[in-house]
């Protein structure tokens, strides 16, 4: 299904037309537009007589995106099948917004399509899309004509401070040369074949979650070599949405270059000049065409939709370790080592902040010259 490019149908076009006429564009019927408005938060009447009000509110909470890629997914949710299911999931994995970076227009119409879809019970089947439909749910406004799915689906977590969501999915799909947004006009095109019948997508297998690692394998928090860093520099990555670009200052000879997952929670430029904890005994990996250094850590929640990074005590210095009582003076793991023996692997499910937002690695509480390590969120995970 092709997307007209008139541009008085572009991009909120699609869902009244630009010319003023007293009526909702052909593109979606009244109801589902007004679902749509209805998801962001708007109140428009579903009569003619609402349109001013619905076109200043999609105006307001349209989002960033280039008018093709929201016009190729607005293509997409008007005529969705259980056989688009597949292309969706790998569509929207690692993408925590459709379009611009930011929760919008592009993202309700999805979401309305597919919960008003009657193969809608089939999307717990996709791993990426349960995932990203549970955080956009919770974004949406509720609303009668709308039934919320219930999912009862665990997560796995994904470090965000170094951007290894968008890592994972370029490496698993590197031979793939379509962009994430190209491969939505491909659904839309896969949706206009009349004659292919639509099956339901068999249940995507659910692994069984890793054994916890025996207590006497559980590597020494002192392996982890934290230390605080001063950001000299921030700028987002050009070729991602999700990224930061940063250099910091561990107090080395050089600051080091890192990528981190945060760009949907903090602003370049206010990140300059902020302490940090960072992760520096990593091996060095090119996230999205970026050397990466280390990692920028963050607690944050289940399905990654709030992240705060951890703070060091106020007086730390850059190049400060983060030390654990009773493992003073222990040196940390190489890189190498780091990597062959799983030490950051077996340490995650230990990292985490307690109810009044202090680091922990299990019992032992993160201290840099004696003082906590916090972060505005509690009682969350730390990666």
């Amino acid at each position: 299904m092709n997307v007209n490019a008139n541009p008085s149908r572009l991009p909120y076009g699609l869902i009244y037309s630009r010319t003023g006429e007293k009526k909702i564009s052909a593109f979606f019927n009244m109801s589902f537009a007004q679902l749509i408005v209805n998801a962001l938060g708007g109140s428009g009447a579903t009569s003619s007589s609402g349109l001013s009000e619905i076109r200043s509110f999609v105006d307001a909470k349209f989002g960033k995106g280039s008018d093709s890629e929201i016009a190729q997914w607005l293509s997409v949710a008007r005529s969705i099948s259980s056989a688009d299911f597949d292309a969706i999931n790998i569509a929207v994995e690692g993408k925590t917004y459709l379009a611009g970076g930011a929760f919008g227009i592009a993202d309700a119409a999805l979401y309305v399509s597919l919960a008003t879809s009657k193969d809608a019970s089939l999307v717990t089947n996709h791993r990426s899309l349960t995932r990203y439909i549970s955080h956009v749910q919770s974004l949406c406004k509720p609303q009668a004509g709308i039934t919320p799915f219930i999912f009862h689906v665990s997560f796995t977590t994904i470090p965000v401070g170094c951007g290894w969501a968008v890592a994972k999915v370029q490496e698993k799909h590197a031979s793939n040369k379509a962009s994430v947004a190209e491969a939505a006009p491909e659904i839309a095109s896969a949706s206009e074949k009349k004659d292919k019948k639509a099956t339901p997508a068999a249940a995507a297998a659910t692994p069984a979650p890793p054994a916890p690692p025996a207590e006497d394998d559980i590597p020494e928090p002192s392996m982890l070599d934290m230390r605080v860093g001063v950001v000299v520099k921030c700028w987002n990555h050009e070729g991602s949405e999700k990224i930061l670009c940063e250099e910091i200052d561990c107090g080395e000879s050089a600051p080091r270059s890192i990528a981190s997952g945060i760009r949907a929670f903090y602003n370049a430029d206010a990140l300059v000049g902020r302490k940090v904890i960072v992760l520096a005994n990593l091996k060095a990996r090119t996230i999205a065409n970026f050397k990466s250094e280390g990692m920028v850590l963050c607690a944050c929640n289940e399905d990654h939709s709030k992240v705060a990074i951890l703070e060091p005590p106020a007086d730390a210095k850059a190049g400060d370790r983060v030390v654990f009582a009773g493992f003073e003076g222990k040196e940390a793991a190489q890189p190498n080592a780091m990597a062959k023996k799983k030490i950051l692997e077996k340490l995650s499910p230990l990292l985490k902040t307690d109810a009044k937002g202090v680091a922990f690695c299990g019992k032992d509480q993160f201290l840099v010259n004696g003082k906590a390590v916090t972060s505005a969120m509690s009682s969350a995970a730390i990666s």
